[in-house]
């Protein structure tokens, strides 16, 4: 094989997972930025882009036509995965849902509001659930616009959720309470989340199978910013845990093989993705160095 050849094989061996919210898009402007620039370079290499994040499926159909995305996607912090039925054949367990097959792991919304509501009474730790909110107050607690509010709340697996006191021994104590009654607490860039037992991990699992199917040697690549990041994160062969915009990380965990970026947001995301392409000898990597600000 020649080294041409070795470099296009490393290229389409590689898959990539993102969060969204702190990775792709600005936390506080929503903005995609170079990440914009970056994912349509991953399309025209053929490296799939997979979202995998706490936004609704249609906050993410939205965003990825925004961004050119074609690619499958997990919504509600790994409630349901979607393929493309135009370039996917039915997995098992699938459903068809629209355009897309569609493997659900989640627990039904109603289901998760009850358990919080009664989590929250029985250790005493007062929220703010997404769903007691209105679209204006959504709002101006994220940055969104009215309407991608209103979009924001169409969830069907997860609950979102705020703590006001925001102290940590009654967020573990809520957090605990949750998970003895059988459902999953994790932490993004804004909000707390209960759900089912399941979480950002699971669906990159299901998604690592699938690709592997098509892919055999597929290397697998994860970026994200936050806790709830953490098990998908885990899933890669080159996890990268994305610099916050106050230049910190989100959280303390480590774990062998977790590369930390300088940059922060996007542009994070974009110094990561130059040296994986890099890494594949791809010469596009070395442009990177432009988008993430460190040219």
């Amino acid at each position: 094989m020649s080294v041409e050849e070795r470099k296009k094989d490393r290229l389409e061996s590689l898959v990539v997972f993102a969060d969204v919210d702190g990775t792709i898009v600005d936390l506080d402007t929503y903005q995609a930025g170079p990440a914009r620039e970056a994912l349509r370079t991953c399309t025209a290499l053929g490296v799939p882009v997979v979202l995998v994040s706490s936004k609704t499926v249609h906050e993410l159909e939205e965003l990825r036509n925004f961004l050119g995305n074609r690619d499958p996607f997990a919504c509600e912090n790994g409630a349901a995965v979607y393929l493309p039925r135009s370039d996917w054949e039915r997995p098992d367990g699938a459903e068809p849902w629209g355009s897309y097959w569609r493997i659900v792991l989640g627990r039904p919304r109603e289901e998760l509001v009850t358990a919080l509501r009664e989590a929250s009474v029985r250790t005493g730790v007062p929220v703010r659930a997404f769903h007691e909110m209105g679209s204006e107050e959504l709002a101006e607690a994220t940055g969104l616009t009215l309407a991608e509010a209103r979009r924001a709340n169409e969830r069907e697996f997860d609950e979102p959720f705020l703590v006001p006191a925001e102290d940590p021994a009654a967020v573990l104590r809520l957090a605990k309470e949750l998970e003895g009654r059988g459902y999953g607490y994790s932490r993004g860039g804004r909000f707390h989340h209960v759900s089912g037992r399941h979480d950002k991990g699971d669906a990159a699992r299901i998604l690592r199978r699938l690709f592997r199917i098509r892919r055999p040697g597929a290397r697998f690549a994860a970026f994200g910013d936050a806790e709830a990041d953490l098990p998908m994160l885990r899933e890669a062969d080159y996890p990268y845990l994305v610099r916050r915009p106050d230049g910190l990380v989100g959280t303390t965990e480590r774990f062998p093989g977790l590369r930390v970026t300088r940059a922060e947001g996007p542009w994070g995301f974009v110094e990561g993705l130059g040296e994986l392409l890099r890494l594949s000898g791809c010469a596009l990597g070395r442009t990177f160095s432009g988008l993430d600000g460190s040219a």
